[in-house]
């Protein structure tokens, strides 16, 4: 119980901290992703759930969030009747927003859970990333294949070197160029590349 008291009332001082200075790094790019999830719905239907993620990399730290709210809150789209549209449509998600090096070392989760939003931070992810000899063209880039375990999931990435920055959507991370595509073993989780645009604003640490 100690353990944990002290690591939320850390946690509560490094989010102080940081609401004070609110801007962390500026972006360089944006990568898009179609995120999928097979489910099933009340009648045990298979139903699939798809919403574009975008991940706004910096010089050390990655952004992690909604696409049309990205759009719209970091590079000055909001008056976009797209993104806007796009953005209440994605409300229902509840997605979160996640920052990879923010504080350096870890990832910072804002997650909402209607009606709370929680808060957590957690030492980067790691996935043991195994390579297979593998390659695959993914929007023009070429891929390696890897293989890593996290989160009790099995995780199959295809990043690229070309894009030679350790992240990717959600909490994957940890290999020598961007991840372009991903899936669990269950096929349950899909990340799709759906872009990459070279696009410069501050990337700003939001509670």
């Amino acid at each position: 119980m100690k353990k944990i008291l002290v690591t939320m009332m850390a946690f509560v001082l490094t989010i102080g901290a940081q609401s004070q200075n609110d801007s962390i790094d500026q972006a360089q790019f944006v990568v898009a992703y179609d995120f999928m999830t097979n489910t099933m719905d009340k009648e045990g239907n298979a139903v699939t759930d798809s919403v574009r993620l975008a991940v706004v990399v910096g010089s050390h730290t990655a952004m992690c969030k909604e696409y049309n709210r990205t759009m719209m809150e970091n590079f000055g789209e909001g008056m976009n009747k797209d993104y806007q549209f796009g953005e209440w449509a994605a409300r229902k998600y509840n997605l979160f927003v996640l920052y990879m090096g923010c504080p350096e070392g870890a990832v910072s989760v804002f997650d909402k859970i209607t009606p709370n939003r929680y808060f957590y931070t957690e030492p980067l992810p790691n996935f043991g990333w195994e390579p297979v000899d593998d390659t695959l063209t993914v929007g023009g880039y070429l891929c390696q294949k890897a293989v890593g375990k996290y989160g009790g999931r099995t995780w199959t990435a295809w990043y690229s070197e070309d894009v030679s920055v350790p992240y990717g959507p959600w909490k994957l991370c940890g290999l020598p160029g961007m991840i372009l595509k991903a899936e669990d073993k269950d096929g349950i989780f899909h990340f799709d590349f759906a872009g990459l645009m070279q696009r410069t604003a501050t990337i700003r640490y939001e509670l």
